[in-house]
């Protein structure tokens, strides 16, 4: 007979979690994705905005407060992670699974990403989708390129947003501070005011924490990671671009473009899975094409 509220576990104060529970109870659920971590976004934004490093960006966070002394939660992906495993099971019916989300964070992303994306018409944003396929569910949080056009492209700061796809009202998007102590304190509330509210009324009648009942939870299957798809993008130094090209071939891997950016060369990949990109990136450094390590990004399609 115990309630459970959460509201302000997930994305501030934005009240997505009675959205999925409540509010889009009628509609199959497509796709869920969000920037849940401000903490990652303000750090993104300065590098984008100012021009610095990685560090100097964490370093600016931690002095305004807005990261931990120990961020690792925060740059790991992790926090967003267990953000995102919520409004995943929330979403789809599913018994909450972190150990299903595929994880990156954003501590290896260098200025000249930043810039890279910002030459090819993208922002990069740590973003967290869950969303049903064929396969199953793939659930992971990546850095990813996102369009300059998208409204994620637009969220800067400390600020958070999710956008829901379902199949009857379509895409909303939902956005707002996602830390602070009023953002906070105004979803804690809200649930104590929820709970107040049912007081009187029978534990069985009361909308489950999780939207369904126990027994009526989907056992629908998590993709593994290898088997994830997406476009990407790459950059190698150094390169030899004839000769990357011709690999990401031989993985049957389509390349949408190519290009000569500063003493880089960057690209845009076809849609394909992880585990043939990620196949195609360690043959390259295998081959001595590159002088370091390529690095390889998500590229966001909601």
């Amino acid at each position: 007979g115990v309630t459970v509220a959460y509201e302000a576990a997930v994305a501030g104060g934005i009240p997505i979690i009675k959205v999925l529970r409540e509010g889009l109870a009628a509609d199959r659920i497509e796709s869920v994705s969000g920037i849940v971590n401000g903490t990652s976004n303000f750090i993104l934004t300065m590098m984008r905005e100012k021009g610095v490093s990685f560090s100097e960006a964490l370093s600016q966070a931690q002095k305004l407060g807005y990261a931990e002394a120990d961020p690792t939660f925060d740059i790991e992906g992790i926090d967003a992670a267990h953000k995102m495993t919520i409004l995943a099971g929330l979403a789809f019916g599913t018994p909450f699974n972190y150990e299903a989300a595929n994880t990156q964070g954003i501590a290896s992303l260098q200025a000249r990403d930043i810039s890279a994306a910002d030459v090819l018409g993208y922002r990069i944003k740590l973003i967290g989708q869950a969303k049903r396929t064929t396969q199953g569910i793939e659930l992971g949080v990546h850095p990813r390129l996102v369009r300059k056009e998208s409204l994620f492209s637009h969220i800067d700061g400390v600020v958070n947003a999710v956008e829901i796809q379902a199949d009857g009202l379509g895409p909303t998007f939902y956005s707002g501070r996602g830390a602070g102590e009023r953002p906070t304190a105004s979803a804690v509330v809200a649930d104590i005011i929820d709970i107040a509210r049912t007081l009187d009324v029978e534990p069985c009648e009361r909308v489950p924490m999780t939207g369904v009942q126990p027994e009526a939870r989907s056992l629908i299957d998590y993709v593994s990671r290898e088997d994830t798809e997406s476009r990407f993008y790459v950059r190698l130094d150094a390169c030899d671009q004839k000769k990357a090209e011709e690999i990401f071939e031989g993985f049957s891997i389509g390349v949408e473009l190519s290009r000569l950016f500063e003493d880089q060369v960057i690209f845009l990949l076809e849609k394909t899975s992880f585990g043939r990109f990620d196949s195609a990136l360690k043959k390259i450094a295998s081959e001595s094409c590159t002088r370091v390590s390529p690095v390889g990004l998500y590229v966001f399609d909601s």
